[in-house]
């Protein structure tokens, strides 16, 4: 409670208190050589408790910048920035005496807090430091990027090294969407559309995607409802799709052909966030009479290269440090 409202209560009760004692007290016999404003039935007495009241009355109405908010859950978050890249681990008493809380308070606190995955303890030292899952509070608060405009020059240099249509995808939950389009000039051509969704199992712009998530969130997808098949060649097994990640992860990008559309192939690699999980790919597609197996080889390492690059300047204008290079995970089990 801040120090000014704590004042104003002591003031109220020592009005309030005040106030009574002065009701309780016994009529006293008005002395004849004194006024009548002595008297305990003078209108100054009257006065004096109108005066008492309209105090209590402010201070009642004064605005408390706490009213309206859970005391338990402000020390609880206090008690997370706590921690710090100075003191990443701290004991008990140490974040009892900080936030000036009994030892057994700050317990069910820390309790709580490590039940929710958001403080785990030390096995040796019995201290606790900030948990993992709060990691997954930093895609909704990292600054916004517009990864068409970053990625714009690279897809134009892989429709100009190819031939063939340049296009960079999103993830948008369980699907990806074509958010950039770079066509090639030939009349026979792969053209998708701006806004276009596929799921992450099928094609290679979106398998690119799936292979780089963390490995709960692959098997959320690919348990969650029945895959769908565009043609005889789209993988529509879990079991499939997985052992088709575990190469994409060994090699760096994912290849498809003839997985969503007939007579098509395509290559793509994955633009990673800051902690290391797809949040996009970049790549081209084309006819299978001209992007043949020598060409495809071709195309793999500047497609490579070009989702390196947007990985770094993603990198960079989220978080503000320094290029380098894309975290690995290592392959789900």
């Amino acid at each position: 409670m801040p120090k000014e409202r704590q004042v104003a209560r002591r003031v109220t009760i020592l009005s309030c208190v005040a106030g009574r004692a002065l009701l309780a007290r016994p009529p006293v016999p008005p002395r004849m050589d004194s006024p009548d404003k002595f008297s305990p039935l003078t209108p100054a007495r009257g006065k004096a408790m109108v005066r008492i009241q309209r105090h209590f009355l402010s201070i009642r109405n004064m605005p408390d910048p706490a009213r309206g908010t859970v005391a338990s859950l402000r020390k609880g978050i206090d008690l997370l920035f706590l921690f710090s890249e100075a003191e990443p681990v701290l004991g008990v008493q140490q974040i009892a005496s900080r936030l000036r809380l009994p030892k057994s308070t700050t317990y069910r606190f820390v309790s709580t807090l490590r039940q929710a995955g958001l403080l785990v303890q030390d096995p040796g030292s019995r201290r606790y430091r900030l948990g993992a899952r709060l990691l997954s509070l930093q895609p909704a608060v990292i600054r916004p990027v517009d990864l068409r405009t970053l990625a714009f020059p690279f897809l134009q240099d892989l429709m100009e090294r190819s031939g063939e249509t340049a296009h960079l995808s999103e993830r948008r939950g369980s699907s990806a969407v074509i958010t950039e389009v770079v066509e090639s000039p030939s009349m026979l051509r792969m053209a998708p559309k701006r806004g276009q969704t596929f799921p992450l199992h099928a094609g290679a712009l979106c398998r690119a995607i799936l292979a780089f998530l963390p490995p709960r969130e692959i098997e959320k997808i690919l348990q969650a409802k029945k895959l769908k098949r565009f043609t005889p060649n789209t993988p529509v097994t879990p079991v499939g799709v997985k052992r088709m990640l575990h190469e994409v992860r060994r090699v760096g990008y994912a290849m498809s052909l003839q997985e969503v559309t007939v007579g098509a192939c395509g290559i793509s690699a994955p633009i990673l966030g800051p902690n290391g999980w797809a949040i996009g790919s970049i790549g081209v597609s084309g006819p299978m009479q001209r992007l043949t197996e020598p060409m495809r080889q071709t195309l793999v390492e500047p497609i490579r290269k070009a989702a390196a690059e947007v990985t770094l300047l993603v990198r960079q204008q989220l978080t503000g440090a320094p290029a380098a290079a894309p975290a690995s995970h290592p392959a789900p089990g």
